[in-house]
């Protein structure tokens, strides 16, 4: 049995490989996928440059992790409110 991989080990392309089976419907335009993976890059990068500017040496600890909670706080927030719009079956 394969062991899983390790969300260390993940390359971006990865995640995004599965992103898109996860999320983009058969029939898709290609254009449409091509901007998928545009904004999933994009916000990879930002994620990337939070890490590296909390990782500095003249942030606190205390402030990375405020830093994290934030953006994790607003992270359950949007999924809480999309999954407040979707109907049954979505």
């Amino acid at each position: 049995m394969a062991q899983p991989v390790k969300p260390t080990d993940r390359t971006l392309a990865d995640m995004w490989e599965s992103y898109a089976r996860m999320v983009i419907p058969p029939g898709t335009s290609a254009a449409a996928i091509k901007n998928n993976k545009f904004a999933f890059y994009g916000g990879a990068s930002y994620v990337l440059d939070v890490l590296v500017a909390i990782g500095a040496e003249d942030v606190s600890d205390d402030t990375g992790v405020d830093t994290i909670e934030r953006l994790h706080q607003e992270l359950r927030l949007f999924a809480a409110q999309q999954r407040a719009l979707m109907k049954p079956g979505d």
